[in-house]
């Protein structure tokens, strides 16, 4: 018969207490601190409180270490003021005290079952809504975490009410009351509203993909958790099928780009010209690090925020100058932040559950754009252009009031911030179409593993790719 071998115990035990403790030395001051550990008054034979008490170190512990990486951090800032950005990045991103997270990063059950019950004490778990709200507090207490963005959180939070609000219209309270006919209907609800108009209560495809799906991962995890008996067999992998038709990618010229660059303040341009150069997103852009970019010789190396795939660019010499101009000071943290040192795109989960967002380079875009609009507008309609000169009030109100309708429907032609990069992708694509993969390479997407080596030998390609983009948009040229 095989010896069991005897568990190592990491507490010790104190007698005169009745308890288990732990010897740590702090790392912030380097003092020894004894920590004793509920539950007190014990036997030490009791394995099962051994066993409690070593699960509360464990916790603790979390909570102490977390607490030492932001006493050392606050050290190191005070000897380096330009770290500061840096450090508050997470707090400003995630708008939680990461202490509040240190419960359940090591034990997450613990530190669900703790927030559960602070937060969510009344949730009934027999019922729809008691268990959307568990399921979300999952996903926000992912979000909070990092694992994934409070936009998907709140894309799950959005969808969910829709599927509560269709179950309470019916009067289906109880999640065993869920079954192949309920979600078979909501299904049907979802596809009628499709030739709808946004008026009568129209959606989008991709809004009831969306929709469903979600409701499907739901009702997967009520049956992981035993919330559920068993799932309804509708509930397939065609239950979210929905065609969502392909939407014609817009493009912005050469000519219309240098127009936006001449109109645009430094900063913009240099959110313009990071798009074109390295085909960068706004929060490629927000979360650009000053590890990432050589200033010497011009280059950027990052993983792509998306993909997390490595990729190059050799910098225009308008954008480097810019870029110089606007930087943070390094060595280290955001190289672009917002005039309140925050990142310039960053989003977190309001107390009621909402999501706010802050997409600073969005919002330059966006009034750039309508600023342009608004010149080519009153240069199309001079009429109204000398009506704003005239000396009737309600006159010049009327006229400014058609103007700004007229420049608001012109900008909004559907081509975001996003244009830029697919632009400048385009353009590789019709210059180099001998070299398909260049326009890939350029925007970091993912490639399979058989062509990681040819696509890594090939940043030179890219490099000269990027040298012509520099030619044909010749921002430099804009005064």
């Amino acid at each position: 018969m095989a010896r069991r071998t005897k568990r190592t115990r990491v507490l010790s035990w104190h007698a005169a207490g009745r308890c288990w403790r732990k010897y740590r030395t702090c790392k912030v001051s380097g003092r020894g601190i004894m920590h004793y550990l509920d539950p007190r008054g014990v036997s030490q034979s009791d394995n099962a409180a051994y066993l409690e008490a070593e699960q509360n170190w464990q916790a603790k512990l979390c909570r102490i270490e977390a607490d030492e990486r932001r006493a050392l951090a606050q050290q190191e800032a005070s000897h380096n003021p330009s770290l500061v950005s840096a450090m508050n990045l997470a707090h400003a991103v995630l708008d939680v005290d990461p202490s509040k997270l240190a419960g359940f990063a090591t034990d997450y059950r613990q530190g669900l079952v703790s927030k559960t019950a602070t937060q969510s004490g009344t949730i009934d778990e027999s019922s729809i809504d008691g268990l959307i709200e568990a399921y979300l507090l999952e996903k926000r207490q992912d979000a909070e975490s990092g694992q994934r963005s409070a936009k998907t959180y709140a894309e799950h939070k959005s969808k969910l009410d829709d599927f509560k609000l269709f179950a309470d219209c019916l009067g289906v309270e109880a999640i065993a009351e869920v079954d192949a006919e309920l979600i078979g209907r909501y299904r049907t609800e979802q596809v009628a509203r499709l030739p709808l108009g946004k008026l009568d209560g129209g959606i989008s495809p991709a809004t009831a993909k969306k929709r469903l799906a979600c409701v499907k991962r739901f009702l997967e995890w009520c049956y992981a958790r035993e919330a559920l008996d068993r799932l309804p067999r509708n509930l397939d992998k065609d239950y979210a099928r929905i065609t969502v038709p392909k939407r014609k990618p817009r493009f912005y010229s050469p000519d219309e780009c240098q127009e936006l660059f001449a109109a645009a303040t430094s900063r913009t341009r240099l959110y313009m010209a990071l798009a074109l150069n390295t085909g960068a997103t706004q929060v490629d852009i927000a979360t650009l690090q000053h590890e990432h970019v050589d200033w010497r010789e011009g280059v950027i190396t990052r993983p792509r925020n998306k993909t997390g795939v490595e990729g190059k660019w050799k910098l225009w010499p308008v954008t480097l100058k810019l870029l110089r101009r606007h930087a943070t000071k390094g060595p280290k943290g955001l190289v672009l932040v917002g005039e309140n040192g925050l990142p310039l795109v960053r989003d977190s989960i309001k107390p009621d559950g909402n999501i706010a967002l802050v997409d600073a380079i969005k919002l330059a875009f966006n009034r750039l754009v309508l600023k342009v609009s608004k010149e080519k507008v009153r240069a199309a309609n001079p009429e109204l252009a000398e009506t704003l000169t005239d000396k009737s009030k309600q006159a010049r109100e009327r006229a400014k009031r058609k103007l700004d309708a007229l420049a608001r429907e012109l900008a909004a032609d559907g081509r975001g911030f996003s244009a830029f990069r697919k632009s400048a992708s385009n353009e590789i694509e019709k210059q180099y179409q001998d070299a398909p993969h260049l326009s890939s390479l350029f925007l970091s997407h993912a490639e399979r593993a058989t062509k990681a080596y040819y696509v890594d030998r090939h940043f030179d390609l890219l490099f000269q790719a990027i040298e012509y983009l520099d030619g044909l948009y010749d921002l430099n040229s804009v005064g």
